[in-house]
């Protein structure tokens, strides 16, 4: 039993016989579906979670059930799923106002607004093909 070796007893222990310890501990654990991982871990109120990837986090019930994705207009694509923004302003969420650009349709007022390009340098670059024009 690994809870009770001797030679898992510290970490430092548990480190030189990984392989051995990984080995059980993943035949171990495929025998157990989420749900009965979950439900173990819960009642030892261990914190736990899935890890899922984008698509399914952004579907999931507890996405939903917090409200963290919305749906904003797009211009080009209709609407489109939104990662809702943490932050409360007196208790409230902040909903996202405007969907982000398309690739490079800021690309101009960055330049001009934030980089300090004048016109001049905007139409250099421009015209050097330093930008995509997609």
């Amino acid at each position: 039993d690994i809870a009770t070796s001797e030679e898992l007893k510290t970490g430092p222990e548990r480190l030189r016989h990984r392989d051995q310890l990984f080995e059980v501990l993943e035949g171990f654990f495929a025998t157990l579906t989420w749900e009965d991982l979950s439900s173990q871990l819960s009642s030892a109120r261990v914190p736990a979670g899935k890890v899922r990837d984008l698509k399914s986090a952004l579907l999931s019930k507890e996405a939903n059930a917090l409200g963290l994705v919305g749906r904003l207009t797009h211009p080009e694509l209709g609407w489109v799923p939104n990662i809702q923004s943490p932050v409360y302003f007196d208790g409230h969420l902040m909903p996202a106002v405007k969907a982000a650009p398309m690739r490079g349709e800021d690309t101009w007022e960055v330049l001009k607004n934030i980089a300090g390009y004048d016109d001049d340098e905007v139409d250099q670059a421009r015209s050097s093909g330093a930008f995509d024009q997609r």
